[in-house]
């Protein structure tokens, strides 16, 4: 494992005998000779309350009134460690172990660090007395709690003193040995020498390092370092004083999810759908290499961006996204401005914390586009064979009923001659008798081409309206037609039957229902809708039943003609894609008329178009209905 160094510049104004900030969290002290604190780091605070402004320039064994065995302890000149009691600011008294470290002259005398614990073993904490326990090593057992150890290099001597704390198996002393005696349990020690080196020539206050050290019977283990850097006077590196703890476990469980992470990445990279993990908020935190290639942006790119912006979704829609069980088609822009055809599923991973989503993606352009050109062959194909039927009816219509115009033209023509020549009038009246037999014999003859067409006479029945819309939904939009359309239903308690065919009613209403879906294919999938809605009339002998939906509404141009047989509407249609010879909604207007009642078509006031069927109840079942075409926002 290749060492890793970190260091920082700062300011030559803040080099100072201290210990770097990262040892900040450790109750670390430096004093001049006399006791005097120079440093009151993070940890002394906590530990006894004094904050560093207070703290710093009072004696320690004032400030702290510290004893050993009821004595004032002296300073002693080498390295040394003591159990002292010592008072916190609030007046409780605890037993505290001292390391005191010398780390460097100063005008007037030697600094000294000191490394300051507690013996957790002592019950409460209790002051140490007669009767405390007796501990081989407390200061060893505090740093061991603590996971950390100080080291002391002087440059000069070329030693550092140190403690172990908790590898006694390392075959290096406890205590002050030559740097090269510890060097040699080092890796790469020759990259730490260099690391020093230059941090010593660019005068660097701070130096962090990690690197492996070999114990006995080949175990390893990994230790991360921070040292703070103290010059001497000329500027040369005269000492480094910090701390280094053992990080082997962590650094077992950071490769082991680095690993894991790689391997999780290089799965997902090799899946063919594009693939984002958002949070709740609908952040991406990252990408697979097929949804850059998708969205055309670097996979890295897409961390930190809102999805929102990326493929058009909002954080508020995941939740229920998550919950449907078909995928959701969407149309997203990239930022040249095409637009590609794509299928969403959204996953929420069954774990705790946090929730975050999955998000697959499909490119289902090509097959937008082959569904498309379907529509159109189907589209095209539907209006050849309307054609086609029209001819065949109409040239059936035309044979049929060109023998009663024959005969009925022949008739007028004699009863003409017989009038000029002044012929019995009993034998023109018997001519023209026969003449209205044969116009009524043509009249029954387009009578029944047009029940042929619309079917028989209505077989009137009581009608579910509820089981008859559904029914009507499932035939026009069969798994809502791939159209990602919100269907609503209200239907009024007091509005539940009709008297009517069933049959007949239900083919205006599947008429009605595709020819929404159709409109609405202009309409941004996420916001499409139909309302279907019934109500009885304030009279209460009719009921009204309404499809609306919240397309581009009726043209003026289509509306007058709505109704109307062979009326062209490739060019006006609302949509602009179903076309058509106009013969379903007329033959929709026969079949309500039949059943004495009313259609008709207008726009909403809030945009979109509104076909309404007004249908007998059973009660005021008869009549014969006519039709009303609103043309502008409902009004006739």
């Amino acid at each position: 494992m290749p060492l890793r160094i970190r260091s920082e510049h700062r300011p030559a104004a803040l080099q100072r005998a201290m210990l770097p900030e990262v040892v900040a969290d450790e109750a670390i002290a430096i004093v001049d000779a006399d006791g005097r604190i120079l440093h009151w780091s993070k940890g002394c605070e906590r530990l006894f309350g004094w904050p560093a402004d207070a703290a710093v320039g009072q004696h320690k064994r004032t400030l702290l009134h510290s004893r050993e065995n009821g004595v004032v302890p002296p300073w002693p000149s080498a390295r040394a460690m003591r159990r002292l009691n010592e008072r916190c600011r609030d007046g409780h008294v605890l037993a505290t172990i001292e390391t005191v470290q010398p780390v460097g002259e100063r005008a007037g005398g030697r600094v000294r660090a000191i490394w300051i614990g507690t013996d957790e073993c002592v019950s409460g904490n209790a002051p140490w007395g007669a009767s405390s326990p007796i501990l081989t090593d407390p200061h060893q057992r505090a740093v061991i709690r603590s996971q950390t150890g100080l080291f002391d290099y002087d440059r000069w001597s070329g030693t550092i003193g140190w403690i172990d704390h908790q590898w006694q198996a390392l075959p290096v002393p406890v205590g002050r040995v030559p740097l090269d005696r510890l060097c040699g349990v080092m890796d790469d020690p020759a990259a730490l020498r260099r690391a020093v080196a230059d941090a010593a020539a660019d005068r660097r206050p701070l130096l962090t390092f990690e690197c492996d050290l070999r114990l006995h019977q080949m175990r390893r283990r990994r230790v991360e370092a921070a040292a703070h850097m103290i010059y001497a006077q000329d500027g040369t590196l005269a000492r480094m004083v910090g701390r280094y703890r053992d990080i082997s476990e962590q650094h077992v469980r950071d490769n082991r999810r680095r690993r894991q992470r790689d391997d999780l990445h290089h799965i997902l990279n090799s899946v063919p759908d594009a693939f984002l993990v958002t949070d709740a908020a609908g952040v991406i935190l990252s990408a697979n290499a097929a949804a850059g290639q998708l969205l055309e942006r670097e996979p890295d790119a897409l961390a930190g961006c809102d999805v929102a912006a990326v493929i058009g979704v909002q954080p508020a829609e995941l939740p229920r996204l998550a919950s449907a069980e078909s995928p959701r088609p969407l149309a997203v822009a990239h930022a040249d401005g095409q637009v590609i055809n794509i299928e969403l599923r959204v996953v929420l991973p069954d774990r705790s914390g946090e929730p975050s989503y999955a998000l697959f993606i499909r490119d289902i352009s090509d097959q937008v586009a082959d569904a498309e050109r379907m529509d159109l062959l189907r589209m095209e194909f539907v209006r050849t064979s309307q054609a086609s039927a029209l001819g065949a009816f109409a040239a059936q219509l035309t044979h049929e009923i060109n023998q009663p115009l024959t005969a009925l033209a022949n008739f007028l023509g004699s009863a003409e001659v017989m009038l000029r020549k002044g012929g019995p009038v009993d034998r023109i009246a018997d001519v023209l008798a026969m003449a209205t037999g044969q116009a009524l014999r043509a009249g029954s003859i387009v009578q029944r081409h047009f029940q042929r067409t619309v079917g028989a006479e209505p077989d009137m029945q009581p009608i579910d309206i509820a089981a008859l819309v559904e029914e009507a939904v499932l035939l026009a939009l069969p798994g809502n037609a791939g159209l990602d359309i919100a269907l609503t239903y209200d239907l009024d308690d007091d509005a539940r039957t009709i008297w009517g065919d069933r049959v007949q009613i239900l083919q205006v209403l599947t008429n009605v229902l595709r020819n929404a879906a159709q409109a609405l294919r202009r309409v941004d999938q996420s916001h499409r809708a139909i309302l279907i809605s019934a109500r009885r009339r304030a009279a209460g002998d009719m009921i009204e039943l309404l499809i609306a939906d919240n397309g581009p509404g009726f043209t003026p141009a289509l509306l007058p003609h709505l109704f109307e047989p062979l009326h062209d509407r490739c060019n006006d249609d609302r949509g602009g894609e179903a076309v058509g010879m106009g013969l379903g909604l007329s033959i929709c207007r026969w079949m309500i008329a039949a059943h004495g009642g009313q259609i008709d078509a207008f726009n909403q006031p809030g945009g979109g178009a509104c076909i309404r069927l007004t249908l007998p109840t059973p009660v005021t079942a008869g009549g014969h209905g006519e039709m009303h075409i609103r043309t502008e926002n409902g009004a006739a």
